[in-house]
């Protein structure tokens, strides 16, 4: 049996493995436990650049009011030399005196960097190498010293020495800065204005958010959302540092009184800020600034700041990576090679040009998406570069050589103060129409009608005869007039009502008949409403004007050239009989024959009521006519009111009327709705009806919702069902009026009618084409990045977006086909022709071996096809495929899994072939909840690719599936038929989720975790849909022996790591407006997930340390069957990355000294918790030096380093040595004896151990200090550790392991590599027994205090620690002298003070838990026991304590 002190011994020889794997391999320990004052950071960063002369230089920017530096730390591989193409960053903290966190947080990311890239970090390495970083911890040095620590909310220190905020001191656009400008501001304004930096963040405190220009507005209201040119680019710079963040993306409100979504927020949206830096910054250079609150209170309590620098690392990191996105390169003279400094940088769309630096190199800031870059340079011609396609991540490379021209031009100056010049430039396909074009010719006519007060004069031959038409005059009215113009009208009828009369629709233009490639649709509809007639006749008479005008007036001649006029003046014709004459607001004759409204009977966008859960007739043939054509435009003529009304008719939520409900083309539909209302001559007014009402409509227009709610419209049918825009236009207040009443009408609408129709002109109108085949792409979809509505192209791949005034990205794609995006400036003119050509995709050729199976999307496959299809995987390909069914689910529907890996032997439960305990297991399960099956369909398609790829021995596939075995569950829910096509958040799902199934106890569950338990994952990957981000473990808050509740596991790094490889294939992750009203993105743990969070990833991780990462790959859960080739395709490679990622870690066996494998044995990783293992191994971890304890009955217990890289397991075999049977029985020192041993261990290990008398104990006993190790290895000062045992002198088993640690180390050190790398690389000093004098008189056996406890002036040692002048009442001990001398002396990192009586850790606050945790963690089950003090309470039932929190 283990004695005690052995016992001690070991758990002391852990916790100082421990301590070397956690800081003392590093040699470098960041010190978080104090703020930094200004003597401080003058001190830390000169003794920095000593220690990396080569990659460090220290810069003094200015003087603040109080003459201390502004200094700034520049860190980069070659610091004295300016390197062309290196990008310039800056970090400035403390602006805010007391705002203290972010000058912390940057000296620790100081010495981060170069302690990292000391160490050969590769991510450190490649930053430091590639970029020019400068670091400010603290611009307003003289606030800091006026600042307070606990302050929270004060603004004590906030200001400069003259309390003038810094942050409203910067010259400013809008004119709202009036404050002198102080000497701080001034310097970083000389800073920014002579040097090229490219990105730069402000570190802020007093809430937690990242914010971005503009901090202020014209108005200096706040709350104005103020977006600066490049608003996305900057978004996407705050989404870097918030979803980064620990906690910043996470909750939307951090602190009191404060709401950000997804952590960040337009700087005057939030509050107003004239004269901010961020702004200046942007503005006034070529850099792109954010400013980033870190923490609620201003300058919180010291304990924070460890938990601050944990918060904030990644971020830092992740931003500063941002400088190398976007397009960068070099301008550089035809003929000299020469670099081009200050050449001007524009980028077509966004109003915000950059310039070269010195060398002519540039960077400029893009997000991801295809641009066209001019370049300008005075004395040069102009280039144009068209079509960069800037990817996410690192940027892409474009390098210009301009000529010079004969004369000089005068552009832009890099150093120009104040707004700069906006450059108006186009991109192609985007021309300007001549003036004599023939559109453009039209749209100059209309505009001369567009204001009723001022319209032009109009020679139109206009009708003479106003008439009421019943159905057989209004068909004879339009068969003459087909008749009278043949090559210009064409009667038809498009179906028929329920009493059988015709639905006709007269088509007007040139060469009617067919669709013309690129004329766009138009139509009118009226009469919808049968007592509503106003509309019917005005498009008769309107029908008249243009078959009568054509050839006549210029205006109608080059409508009817460029347009495509449909005119139905009745959709109800049956109602339209029913109607009387002078009827004002009745209802006789609305509804069609069938009593039905035809404006509630279309299908509806959000609700649908009894009145359209079947189409009427007449319902039913405009929707087929509708469907039949690509109508742009068209308008729904009806009456009782007079105001133009666009959608939303409807509301999601059922709010009643009086609800805004804008589209996502809002700004459009106010557009069109405008155009016919100012052009009328009484609906702009805005009071329609005063003598029947009292409404009022700003403008004359309306959104419909917030005028009433209308369930089943046709306005809110065409936007959402087909590329139509629609409103609807109320034409008179009173419903049917008198028939001398008509001309009236006609005056007061024959221009808005005109006018409306010229709207089917605006915006931006082309062709989509194969570039092969130069042939149109059909049903091709052009969408607007900002806009969430689709249109798509007709059948000659023709299409026509409406849009509003502005610069714009529209994008095209097709199945098949490479998505192009184009930047366009839309004007208030002629659509702007922008044509596409499409490349079709090689994306499945390039990535995924042409499997054209997954590249279908005809259809989900059923359960039946699943089984089917991994069962034919496996049959063909048996030496890489098994198929197994896991179980029967709970509706009786098998649910297959195959196993993947090289090598494979049959299936059969514990074959070899099907298990190996020393490689990666990674389960892939889909359909966890039943509600998002294209999950599923994923996985079968990464199936198919892993076989694929490994038969063909591509090199990513093959690594994988030779070191890993992958097991793949595509459906686990068996109920996944509840759910709903389309449904995309799983609202409408209504099976049970997999909670439901473990509150239920379903089978598939207990199969399941059978499976689990018998194959203990290191890995499962969970595939879902419903929006794009990443949940980790825990889901519960779990408290630790360490400390109170946490989110976190410990094994949150490799969590982190895993979450991280599977983003960088998937970026909208980080994105929080990736999928719209999705509640998360980023990396969340389930614990903010609440009840949506799957129970299974805290199980697997509690009974077997396995990880579980639940990925969201698509926003919606259940998208139409077309779009699952496009979720494959962007889940592939994240997939893929979390594969190969899961490969990194240790691999190995343990054996005893003749080679056989040892079946039983405890296995530790660093500072983790033990698990037990039966053979060979596999743990998943991070890159870097990790240690691993293993310990075996009957074996001495061995600790070994490991550095892991990148991507492969590293092998490695332990070898126990058995423990000697027999041998001297241990027995208790006496003073002499422990002398003695002591003496002969610095004899018998010269070269390792020194031995040095420290002090006298009260009755004149020596205290002797061991120190092992080999510090003088190390070029710096070396790290060491203390160990002090026997305080107490009744504590003697504290001595006994002390004395045994030295004799391991000292035997051990030739012996075990991981022993002798510590020892060579530090110092261990060790004194084990002070309270020589109270051991003379302790009794064995006791445990209790008893005698002996206290020295020989019975005193307590371990209450006599004491600064030297507060030793008043109690005398200093001659043994608390020793010892005191012996720490100055040795200057340990660490003091363990070697305790007994008791099994408990205390330690002092967080910075010490992690060593703490290491001796808690190394312990056996029986540790208790063993360690003599199993039956006792209290204090042993909580192994760790923190004195501070105590």
């Amino acid at each position: 049996m283990e004695l005690p002190e052995q016992y001690l011994c070991r758990r002391i020889f852990y916790l100082l493995l421990s301590c070397f794997v956690l800081v003392c391999s590093t040699e470098n320990v960041i010190d978080t436990s104090k703020y930094h004052r200004y003597d401080d950071i003058v001190s830390l960063f000169t003794s920095l650049h000593a220690q990396y002369p080569d990659i460090t230089k220290l810069h003094n920017i200015g003087s603040s009011v109080q003459e201390r530096q502004l200094l700034a730390i520049q860190i980069t591989d070659n610091v004295n030399i300016s390197e062309p193409g290196e990008p310039m960053f800056k970090y400035v903290g403390n602006m805010h005196g007391n705002e203290a966190i972010g000058r912390e947080v940057l000296i620790y990311l100081t010495q981060y960097l170069l302690f990292k890239y000391e160490e050969g970090d590769e991510r450190v390495k490649k930053l430091v190498d590639s970029t020019n970083i400068f670091i400010m911890p603290s611009m307003n040095p003289d606030g800091f010293e006026k600042a307070k620590i606990n302050d929270c909310m004060g603004v004590g220190g906030r200001g400069n020495y003259y309390n003038v905020d810094l942050n409203r001191n910067f010259p400013d656009q809008f004119g709202g800065n009036k404050e002198k400008v102080q000497p701080e501001t001034k310097a970083i304004i000389d800073w920014i204005e002579s040097n090229p930096f490219v990105l730069s963040a402000n570190l802020h405190g007093g809430s937690v958010v990242a914010s971005y220009p503009y901090d202020d507005s014209k108005s200096h209201r706040h709350g104005t959302y103020s977006a600066a040119p490049d608003d996305a680019m900057f978004r996407l710079l705050a989404h870097t540092y918030a979803n980064n963040h620990l906690t910043m993306s996470k909750q939307e409100r951090p602190c009191s009184g404060d709401f950000f979504k997804d952590g960040i927020t337009n700087g005057a949206q939030w509050y107003d800020v004239p004269g901010g830096m961020e702004d200046y910054n942007y503005l006034h250079s070529n850099c792109f600034e954010i400013t980033v609150e870190l923490s609620c209170c201003k300058y919180p309590p010291v304990n924070r700041l460890p938990i601050e620098w944990d918060n904030n690392r990644e971020s830092l990191l992740a931003y500063l990576e941002m400088v190398h996105i976007g397009v960068k390169g070099f301008i550089t003279d035809a003929e000299t090679g020469q670099g081009i400094e200050n050449a001007v940088v524009m980028v077509e769309g966004i109003a915000h040009n950059v310039t070269s630096a010195q060398f002519g190199d540039f960077w400029r800031l893009l997000t991801p998406g295809t641009y066209s870059l001019r370049f300008v340079a005075d004395g040069y011609e102009d280039t144009v570069q068209k079509d960069i396609v800037v990817p996410s991540g690192e940027g892409v490379s474009v390098n210009v050589t301009l000529s010079r021209k004969g004369k000089a031009v005068a552009m832009p100056s890099a150093t120009s103060k104040g707004p700069e010049e906006k450059l108006e430039t186009t991109k192609e396909p985007v021309v300007t129409v001549p003036p004599g074009e023939p559109l453009d010719r039209l749209m100059s006519y209309l505009d001369g009608l567009k204001d009723f007060s001022h319209h032009s004069s109009t020679h139109f031959k206009e009708p003479s005869e106003f008439v009421h038409h019943n159905f057989q005059e209004m068909t004879k009215f339009l068969q003459d007039l087909a008749d009278k113009y043949p090559a210009l009208a064409k009667l038809t009828s498009i179906g028929q009502s329920v009493q059988g009369r015709d639905l006709w629709v007269l088509e007007i233009t040139e060469n009617p008949g067919q669709h013309m490639p690129g004329k766009p649709e138009f139509k009118y509809i009226g009469n919808m409403h049968g007592n509503e007639v106003v509309g019917r006749e005005l498009l008769l008479l309107l029908a008249q004007l243009l078959c009568e005008n054509y050839g006549q007036d210029d205006l109608v001649t080059l409508m009817l050239q460029q347009t495509r006029v449909h005119i139905m003046p009745s959709m109800n014709p049956d109602g339209y009989e029913k109607g009387r004459e002078g009827d004002v607001s009745g209802i006789r004759g609305r509804a069609n024959a069938n009593l039905v409204d035809l404006n509630r009977n279309f299908p509806g966008l959000f609700h649908n009521t009894s009145v359209n859960e079947r189409q009427e007739p007449e319902t039913l043939a405009v929707m087929r006519w509708s469907r039949s054509l690509p109508f742009v435009l068209s308008a729904n003529l009806h009456g009782g009111s007079l105001v133009a009304n666009y959608p939303y008719d409807d509301f999601e939520q059922e709010t009643g009327h009086g609800a805004f409900s804008p589209s996502p083309d809002n700004a459009v539909f106010k557009q069109l709705a405008e155009a016919y209302s100012l052009a009328h001559a009484k609906m702009h007014s805005g009071k329609p009806c005063p003598e029947i009402s009292g409404e009022y409509f700003p403008d004359g227009i309306t959104n419909g919702a917030q005028w009433y709610v209308v369930s089943g419209g046709m306005q809110d049918w065409n936007y959402g069902f087909t590329n139509d825009f629609e409103v609807t236009l109320e034409l008179g207040c009173v419903k049917y009026p008198m028939e001398n009443e008509l001309p009236k009408y006609w005056q007061a609408n024959k221009d808005s009618l005109l006018v409306y129709m010229g709207e089917v002109h605006k915006g931006v109108r082309g062709f989509i084409t194969d570039k092969q085949t130069g042939m149109g792409i059909f049903n091709a979809s052009v969408m607007v990045d900002g806009i969430e509505h689709e249109i798509f192209s007709a059948r000659d791949g023709d299409f026509w977006r409406l849009l509003t005034p502005g610069t714009y990205s529209v994008s095209a794609t097709a199945p098949g086909y490479d998505l192009q995006t184009i930047t366009v400036r839309v004007t208030s003119g002629a659509a702007v022709p922008v044509n596409f050509t499409l490349e079709r995709s090689s994306w499945s050729e390039d990535h995924d071996f042409d499997i054209k199976e997954n590249m279908r999307g005809h259809a989900y496959m059923s359960p039946h096809a699943i089984v089917e299809t991994l069962g034919y995987l496996a049959r063909t390909n048996p030496s890489v495929a098994a198929y197994e069914v896991l179980a029967e689910s709970s509706d009786q529907e098998n649910l297959p899994m195959l196993h993947l890996t090289k090598e494979l032997g049959s299936p059969g439960g514990g074959s070899d072939g099907l298990h190996r305990d020393d490689r990666p297991h990674v389960l892939l399960v889909a359909g966890i909840n039943g509600d998002a099956p294209v999950g599923s369909e994923v996985l079968v398609r990464l199936a198919r690719h892993l076989i694929t790829g490994f038969n063909r021995g591509e090199p990513v596939v093959t690594s994988i599936l030779s070191t890993s075995h992958v097991h793949i569950l595509p459906r686990v829910n068996g109920h996944s038929t509840a759910a709903h096509p389309g449904d995309c958040s799983g609202v409408n799902y209504t099976g049970p989720r997999f909670n439901d199934l473990v509150e239920s106890k379903d089978p598939v569950v207990a199969d399941l975790t059978r499976l689990i338990a018998l194959h203990q994952f290191d890995l499962i990957l969970n595939v879902d849909a419903g929006g794009k981000f990443i949940v980790i473990p825990r889901n519960v808050l779990a408290s630790s022996e360490m400390s109170a509740a946490s989110a976190l596991t410990d094994d949150e790094d490799v969590l982190q790591m895993l979450a991280h490889s599977f983003a960088e294939g998937m970026t909208e992750v980080y994105h929080g407006d990736a999928c719209p009203g999705a509640r998360h993105s980023g990396i969340v743990h389930g614990v903010d997930m609440g009840r949506e969070a799957i129970a299974l990833a805290d199980s697997v991780y509690g009974q077997y340390g396995t990880l579980m990462l639940s990925t969201h790959v698509a926003c919606c859960k259940y998208p139409a069957a077309s779009e699952i080739p496009g979720v494959w395709r962007v889940s592939l490679q994240p997939i893929l990355n979390v594969l190969s990622s899961a490969m990194q870690g240790i691999q190995g066996k343990v054996t005893n000294e003749k080679g056989e494998a040892i079946t039983s044995y405890s296995l530790q990783l660093d500072n983790r918790q033990k698990r037990e293992k039966k053979s060979a191994f596999f743990i998943l971890a991070t890159t870097g030096l990790h240690s691993i304890s293993v310990s075996a009955k009957g074996y001495v217990p061995m600790t070994q380093g490991v550095m892991v890289t990148n991507g492969a397991p590293k092998p490695v075999t332990v070898v126990l040595t058995a423990e000697a049977i027999g041998g001297d029985e241990l027995t208790y020192h006496s003073n002499e004896a422990l002398t003695a041993a002591l003496q002969n261990l610095s004899t018998s290990c010269p070269h390792l151990v020194s031995l040095s008398d420290i002090g006298k104990s009260t009755m004149g006993q020596t205290l002797w200090m061991l120190r092992l190790g080999h510090g003088h290895v190390t070029e710096r000062v070396p790290p060491s550790v203390m160990f002090i045992g026997g305080l107490h002198g009744d504590e003697a088993v504290s001595s006994e392991a002390l004395l045994m640690l030295g004799t391991h180390l000292c035997s051990q050190y030739s012996r075990n590599e991981f022993v002798r790398q510590m020892l060579d690389s530090m110092y261990v000093y060790v004194v084990p027994a002070v309270n020589v004098d109270g051991a003379r008189v302790a009794v064995e056996g006791f445990c209790e205090a008893g005698m002996g406890h206290n020295n020989s002036q019975n005193v307590d040692l371990d209450k006599n620690f004491f600064p030297g002048d507060e030793y008043r009442q109690v005398v200093e001990q001659p043994e608390t002298r020793a010892v005191k001398k012996a720490m100055e002396a040795a200057k340990p990192s660490f003091v363990v003070n070697v305790r007994a009586g008791n099994n408990v850790v205390s330690y002092m606050g967080p910075a010490d838990r992690a060593v703490a945790k290491a001796f808690v963690n190394s312990r056996d089950v029986s540790d208790k026991d063993s360690a003599g003090c199993g039956k006792q309470t209290g204090e042993c039932l909580m192994p760790l304590v923190d004195l501070i929190s105590r």
